[in-house]
């Protein structure tokens, strides 16, 4: 489908308006603002800058929206679960880069719209991010959504340059803009309650715990992971390439790999996880203890760990980064 181009020559115009104020002098990645436009899902903003070496912005709706952003804003264990953390979230972004960093489409578009960038880091280029799928080119409805939260942000910049918003970041202020018919409030507004993405699994059916619980200890030690692989795979049925993500599940002792899974964009990771270890503890016997690093695998398992007595290590899994890495060039050479 042909992109809009007068939504796009406004896009580049919005983002160079952008680029001359600076909105990333003066908020930090955590300074966030969240804005109502009337009648329409909430949105939260993060201004990428501060330190210069990542100008942009990421664009979150809703409440789903809100989860993926508190879940970036914690600390990992390594880079692989930054990886993953950025991956598994939606949002809209823009980026300042370089000119190799810009989608295909978006090139032809800077082309056929007569602008001209050069410099590394001076092109302005657009993603859309969604759970389980790779970062893609944004569409003209995300676009228009950039633009007008983009305009909304230079006028809260303006204002808050001149004094006119009083909020106090470091207190867990943020800043709330809201429209009310024509008019438009800009206040102070308490964080609101951070989101836990990741909330342990209470399972059910006690019974099948109580079995899990009395099998036989095994002695071993197994490393289980969540890892998206980033690189694209393009299947039927599905609007844009899928970032695939593995189940991989290590033993420790032998560094043999025990079970590997590509999930589809419609799996339940959290499932696959909880039932591999159910099944392996009623066939196996309990292992000792369990070595993970991933949130989505902590959430899964850890119930099941404190209810069998199994020691729940989390720590960098650097076995799994070798193999990951390894079966990327695979794909990639073939």
């Amino acid at each position: 489908m042909e992109n809009n181009l007068t939504i796009w020559h406004e896009l580049h115009d919005t983002t160079k308006a952008w680029n001359d104020l600076k909105p990333w002098e003066y908020f930090k990645c955590n300074d966030w603002i969240k804005i109502d436009f009337e009648n329409e899902e909430t949105i939260y903003c993060t201004i990428m800058g501060y330190d210069n070496k990542c100008i942009g912005l990421s664009i979150y709706l809703g409440d789903k929206g809100y989860e993926d952003l508190c879940s970036i804003t914690t600390k990992p264990i390594d880079d692989t679960v930054t990886t993953y953390m950025m991956y598994d979230q939606t949002c809209l972004t823009f980026y300042m880069g370089d000119r190799e960093e810009v989608p295909p489409k978006q090139k032809k578009l800077i082309k056929d719209l007569g602008f001209k960038y050069r410099g590394r880091g001076n092109w302005p280029y657009f993603l859309s991010y969604k759970k389980r799928f790779s970062p893609y080119h944004i569409n003209d409805n995300q676009a228009f959504t950039i633009i007008r939260v983009m305009k909304k942000l230079m006028e809260i910049t303006n204002l808050y340059i001149n004094n006119k918003i009083d909020v106090k970041f470091d207190e867990n202020e943020i800043i709330h803009a809201y429209q009310k018919k024509d008019n438009w409030s800009y206040e102070p507004l308490c964080l609101p309650t951070p989101v836990d993405k990741f909330c342990a699994i209470e399972i059910a059916d006690k019974s099948i715990l109580e079995q899990a619980s009395l099998a036989p200890n095994n002695h071993h030690r197994l490393i289980i992971d969540l890892v998206y692989m980033k690189f694209s795979i393009t299947e039927n049925g599905f609007e844009r390439p899928i970032n695939p993500l593995m189940f991989i599940v290590l033993d420790e002792e032998t560094q043999m790999i025990m079970a590997t899974h590509f999930l589809s964009p419609n799996d339940d990771e959290i499932g696959l996880v909880l039932s591999f270890l159910i099944e392996y503890i009623l066939k196996e016997g309990r292992p000792d203890c369990l070595f993970i690093r991933n949130p989505a695998v902590w959430a899964a398992i850890v119930d099941v760990c404190k209810e069998c007595d199994i020691e729940l290590i989390t720590t960098p899994l650097q076995m799994i980064d070798y193999i990951i890495s390894d079966m990327c060039h695979s794909f990639i050479d073939r």
